[in-house]
């Protein structure tokens, strides 16, 4: 794995982690592949199957065309969904729990 991938991946990990905003990757990083993108996605999600957390689904984003040409790509993207995330219906949700949106 090449250092600029562990790097973003290292930011993205630890914010989730610590629920603390953090700029948008491309802003930094605005020549990220879509190779390099999805390989700093699935180390994230080692890390956190390392703390235990297990895969429960899938999400898929990004399906409106109109979207894609406004962010400039062209195909939907895909991430994990994990049991950590989940929260039971009837189940309290506290606030603080919540990701935050990046700055």
């Amino acid at each position: 794995m090449s250092s600029r991938i562990f790097e973003i991946a290292n930011r993205i990990y630890n914010a989730e982690i610590t629920n603390t905003p953090m700029p948008p990757i491309h802003d930094e990083f605005n020549d990220l592949t879509l190779q390099e993108a999805y390989s700093v996605q699935m180390e994230v999600v080692k890390r956190k199957m390392d703390l235990g957390w297990k895969i429960v689904g899938k999400k898929v984003g990004l399906t409106n065309k109109k979207v894609q040409e406004q962010r400039g790509i062209s195909e939907p993207d895909y991430g994990h969904i994990f049991d950590h995330n989940i929260i039971q219906e009837g189940n309290p949700v506290s606030v603080h729990s919540l990701m935050i949106h990046p700055v």
